[in-house]
């Protein structure tokens, strides 16, 4: 696994994204401070220590995502989107909730 990852590696100095690797790691992981849930607003913020705040927004079909750097908002407005997967209770378990009638093979 090693050696193939080698194969594939870029031969190329890596540089860190500009600014404070703080902003970075409360965007990606927000376990930096004390969350400050907004139900209402379907929002959690987190205040950084040096640097405003780092916000997440429910989205709706999109999920949860990470707020623009001093924003309030995300910059795209939220699309439903339509499933063309089947009803989860006519799909067998584990692709959906529908009881397996045969015995499954051992593992």
């Amino acid at each position: 696994m090693t050696a193939r990852a080698k194969a594939i590696e870029l031969a190329t100095t890596y540089v860190p994204p500009p600014g404070d690797p703080l902003v970075y790691e409360t965007g990606a992981y927000a376990k930096v401070g004390k969350p400050l849930i907004d139900r209402r607003a379907k929002a959690v913020t987190i205040a950084l220590p040096a640097s405003g705040h780092r916000m997440a927004k429910y989205m709706g079909d999109q999920g949860c995502v990470t707020v623009p750097l001093g924003a309030r908002a995300p910059r795209f407005k939220s699309l439903r989107v339509k499933s063309r997967l089947p009803r989860p209770e006519r799909v067998p378990w584990p692709m959906g909730d529908a009881p397996v009638d045969a015995p499954r093979p051992p593992v």
